[in-house]
This record gives C-alpha cells, structure tokens and sequence, in this order.
C-alpha cells in the first residue's frame, strides 16, 4: 500500500506493489491503531527512489511484514538530512464524541472516531470490533531544524483552548505530543523548563519515538 500523499491518513495510492529495484528505506513498525495492542503485521517504508515510478519518491509505504528482508546502509550511503521531525497532536476520551473536539480544537485531524464506532483502517476497510475510546490526531508541524520552535508553535496554538484541553484530561481523557524524530545515526533535542512548564499547566504529555530512518 502507497500512501495517497505523502504522509496522509490515507493507503489508497493506485498502485499495490513495489519493484525488485525500488530503493525502500525501514521508518518503523506500523499498526492501525496506536492504542491497542500492536502486532506489527506492516513495516513502513521510505520510497527513496524508483526508476519505474519516480512519481512515487518520497511517499510512505506499508508491506506486510513477512514479506519484507533488511539490508543495512552504511551511513555515509545515506543521503538523506541527518534529522528530522513530525509532530502531532493525539487526545483520547473514554464518552466525548471527536466532532465536539475538533469543533473546539478548530483543527483538521489526519485520523479520528469516536468511542462505539465500528473498527475500520485508514482506507476504510472494516476491522473486527469496535474502538473503546474516542481518538483524535492532528498534525502540527514537521521540519529539518530544531524541535523546539515547532513544539512552540504547537503550544501558541493549543494555549488558546486550554480550558478545553484540562476539561478534557480532567474527565479522563488524554492529550499528547506525539513527536517522530527521524535520525540517520544518533540525534538529541532539548526542550527548556518554560516549554515544559507550559505543557504541564495544558496536562499535555510527551510522547517521543525515535526511528533510525528518513520520513
């Protein structure tokens, strides 16, 4: 599966299967759901280059992950930016519907549900059950430089809605930055007491997850 863009929501891309010569890079193990119990059917792969389909280059990937082999790249190969960066915006709530969070959020989510809703992939395809929270995931940023102008822009956002958000984590619910940090070889970020002073005062959390890959 092909994502539709680059890096949407959506695996719908009209072309089911890569060839023999596609230069793929590993991002991560994928799952549809991020908040249950993760089987790591697919690997998500970088098109980093494809004679057949350049069209193609620089959109994710998903394979099933038996039929996937790894080759390691030395890193002076790898062409790719040493660091980069996506950050998202996550909440979860046990009873509030996701309309009535991206309404007050004023934000386009890149996937959502609401608690009871039936199980379904980003393409639609029905999964078995039904989701046992309402989820939302808004992107918020993404970049080659440092992350903390974009998790400041995040919060200059976010801040507007803070009664909301506390509302929201007060009644059982969750909000989170879930930050990507895509690394060549090693990386590292700082954030200063003030950022973090700020997201304690929203009940935000952080949620990093570091992949050695390109995005």
């Amino acid at each position: 599966m092909l994502n539709r863009e680059l890096s949407s929501g959506y695996w719908d891309y009209p072309l089911d299967r890569f060839d023999a010569t596609d230069d793929l890079r590993f991002v991560r193990y994928f799952d549809w759901s991020d908040i249950e119990r993760r089987d790591h059917r697919y690997v998500m792969v970088l098109v980093a280059g494809s004679a057949s389909h350049p069209e193609i280059v620089g959109k994710l990937g998903l394979i099933e992950s038996h039929h996937v082999t790894y080759e390691a790249i030395p890193p002076e190969d790898d062409p790719v930016s040493p660091q980069r960066f996506k950050i998202s915006f996550r909440v979860t709530h046990p009873a509030w519907v996701a309309e009535q969070i991206i309404e007050t959020l004023q934000l386009v989510p890149s996937r959502a549900w609401t608690v009871d809703e039936r199980r379904s992939t980003p393409a639609d395809t029905p999964l078995d059950g039904r989701w046992d929270r309402t989820y939302c995931c808004f992107p918020m940023s993404a970049g080659d430089d440092d992350l903390e102008p974009g998790i400041e822009a995040a919060l200059d956002i976010l801040e507007a809605h803070g009664d909301f958000i506390r509302e929201l984590t007060s009644s059982g619910g969750t909000a989170e930055f879930f930050v990507g940090l895509f690394v060549e070889v090693s990386g590292a970020c700082v954030l200063p007491p003030d950022m973090l002073r700020r997201m304690t005062a929203l009940n935000i959390s952080l949620s990093l997850d570091v992949y050695g890959g390109p995005h």
